[in-house]
């Protein structure tokens, strides 16, 4: 372990003392959060983070201040037998080629790629549930070849796998935001249901400020980070504006509570590369049904 990474990641043998929940998850590729908080809103008291990982220091921050923990750096300089015991694993892994994709099959084709990490974490602990989130295209990614090894990667190890595109505009967020969720359960008699859409209708308007800063007001059109962030409030006999960075966190569905300390600049891309709360609050009140029962 290098010195940056002792400095960074988590005291193991304080996280296992301390954690007395029912269930214990890891949050890897975590950014800011996301993921996590919509399955903490679910699960509550029942739920106790033991390990996570982030490489962006900016993204590490903003976890640092809203779950008191900073996350280890490199996931690929993490040892499995060093991540403590674990039911849950999340995980909003980056979409990348497999270098041997196509050639063989299963664990092998991984290697080379970032997923490779997290299924060698789940072959050494083998968790209850392994929770994916990856852009809508990556069904389609390499010819299909990516997210078939994904899913060959997962029942080779002994996993029951079962996928859906969710739109965010379905679960109270207001925008259109499409997503792949991969979930996988060790007990093969699950026969996992994916949330049916709610019966619910927010706009941008029902997020905005009454009153924001004037450095928001635009003279060009303001860019944000990834999909839907390019919008532009009207303001009456003054150029447009563009959203503040708590109006940004709310468009994903975060908590006013939510802490930002970081620039304007590194707000916008922690919120825009992250993942609509909602959504996974929906998934994991369907996941949690499942592993009570």
């Amino acid at each position: 372990m290098s010195e940056d990474n002792q400095l960074t990641c988590f005291d193991f043998s304080n996280e296992i003392k301390k954690t007395h929940a029912k269930f214990k998850g890891i949050d890897l590729f975590a950014g800011i959060g996301g993921i996590r908080l919509g399955f903490e809103q679910v699960f509550k008291k029942d739920i106790d983070f033991v390990f996570s990982s982030e490489i962006d220091k900016f993204a590490k921050i903003t976890y640092f201040e809203n779950f008191k923990e900073v996350p280890y750096g490199d996931i690929t300089q993490i040892n499995p037998i060093d991540i403590p015991s674990f039911d849950i694993l999340l995980a909003g892994f980056p979409c990348q080629p497999f270098s041997n994709a196509g050639l063989k099959k299963g664990f092998s084709d991984t290697r080379g790629s970032l997923f490779f990490d997290i299924a060698r974490i789940i072959e050494h602990h083998k968790p209850k549930v392994v929770f994916l989130e990856n852009v809508k295209g990556f069904k389609g990614h390499d010819k299909g070849n990516t997210f078939r090894v994904v899913k060959e990667t997962l029942e080779n190890l002994g996993y029951k796998v079962f996928f859906e595109v969710l739109n965010a505009k379905d679960f109270g967020v207001p925008q259109n935001r499409e997503r792949i969720y991969i979930i996988a359960f060790l007990d093969k008699k699950i026969n996992f249901r994916f949330p049916e859409k709610m019966d619910v209708s927010i706009k941008v308007g029902d997020i905005l400020d009454n009153q924001v800063d004037e450095k928001y007001t635009s003279t060009l059109s303001a860019r944000y980070y990834k999909d839907g962030s390019e919008v532009l409030i009207q303001q009456e006999h003054k150029n447009p504006r563009k959203l503040s960075p708590r109006e940004a966190g709310r468009l994903q569905g975060f908590p006013d509570e939510f802490n930002i300390v970081v620039s304007d600049v590194q707000a916008y891309k922690q919120f825009g590369n992250s993942v609509a709360v909602p959504a996974i609050k929906e998934l994991a009140k369907h996941i949690q049904k499942e592993i009570d029962k």
